[in-house]
């Protein structure tokens, strides 16, 4: 999927920085480079093949074989054992057990998946995992050990909400804290923190519609007043800007201009 094809965050906030760049002047180059010394080659569609890159280019191959040489060595050696009694006594001590070649084909293939862990690891970029993990609802399945239960979230909610009094300065930190809060929905919260960072980023039109969404969602859904004014200051940056068009939209509807919505 491409970046222009895709509905998920990371996507959306990706599109918006793009467009900021390009308003500001920034060749396509510059916007480029800008975004891989941010998040990493990951971000390309088609990323370099240099030396950092060849273990993301050739390890998954490497593992493969490596792996097709381990069991295909492992299978002749079991064969070897079942031969006939004709082969010289001296072979026996050169055959390795069936046993041991199982193990040597379980542990091969347990190698796969810790090894693309480790690659990612090397050559990806986690913290993505851990801030999309931050601004996504949690599913808490019942009795389940092994899930982050909502004391926990609030816990990582309210450490990065003191982070930021520390650090006010920090808009990305804002803008994840109030994403935050919007997933356990806590609207008034979030509406604090999307002010916090429009104050340190006033012309993101996709931040403001964000923020223009928080308000509605903290007054029970009603767009007249102060969240009208964020929609129409984010159209202001970007009339194409889909939150704040569709906003746009449900206020004219709910006042009966049909055409206007």
């Amino acid at each position: 999927t491409t970046l222009a094809d895709s509905n998920a965050d990371l996507a959306v906030d990706l599109r918006a920085q793009i467009r900021e760049q390009l308003r500001s002047g920034a060749s396509e180059t510059a916007v480029k480079d800008f975004l891989v010394q941010r998040y990493g080659d990951f971000v390309l569609y088609d990323p370099p093949v240099r030396p950092l890159t060849w273990l993301l280019w050739f390890g998954p191959a490497l593992l493969v074989l490596g792996t097709a040489v381990v069991v295909v060595r492992a299978r002749r050696r079991h064969r070897a054992v079942f031969r006939p009694r004709t082969d010289p006594p001296e072979l026996a001590d050169l055959v390795a057990p069936p046993g041991r070649s199982r193990w040597v084909v379980a542990a091969s293939l347990a190698l796969l998946p810790g090894g693309a862990m480790l690659l990612y690891l090397h050559l990806g970029n986690p913290g993505m995992v851990r801030a999309a993990w931050a601004s996504t609802p949690a599913t808490l399945p019942a009795g389940d050990g092994h899930t982050v239960d909502m004391q926990q979230i609030d816990a990582m909610v309210s450490r990065l909400a003191l982070r930021l009094r520390q650090e006010p300065g920090d808009a990305n930190g804002w803008y994840m804290l109030a994403r935050s809060y919007t997933a356990l929905e806590r609207f008034d919260d979030a509406a604090a923190a999307y002010a916090k960072a429009v104050a340190l980023v006033p012309d993101a039109a996709a931040l403001r519609a964000d923020y223009a969404d928080a308000l509605a969602s903290a007054a029970g859904g009603q767009l007249e007043g102060a969240p009208m004014e964020q929609v129409r200051a984010a159209l202001a940056l970007d009339g194409d800007e889909p939150k704040a068009l569709a906003l746009a939209g449900t206020d004219a509807a709910e006042r009966g201009a049909l055409p206007e919505a």
